[in-house]
């Protein structure tokens, strides 16, 4: 729920090992977590892409822009 990348550090060794095919991660917790996790996963070593659709979270008290925000990251081991 927001700590996405926190976990990814914590992960590092193992997903920099190859041990690790495929992942999704969620992009929606924080505005710039679509270009920060995928920027954290591609210098692990993983090709990325993100869902093509958009998520409104219109229920977020401290929601700024961008409104719309991409909902997961899937990225995989290009080692």
């Amino acid at each position: 729920e927001g700590y996405e990348a926190r976990v990814l550090d914590g992960m590092r060794q193992l997903l920099t090992s190859g041990r690790v095919a495929r992942a999704a991660v969620c992009a929606y917790h924080n505005a710039k977590d679509e270009a920060e996790l995928g920027a954290i996963l591609r210098d692990l070593g993983f090709e990325t892409e993100v869902s093509r659709r958009y998520m409104l979270l219109y229920r977020d008290r401290n929601l700024a822009p961008p409104y719309l925000r991409r909902g997961l990251i899937r990225a995989t081991w290009a080692g």
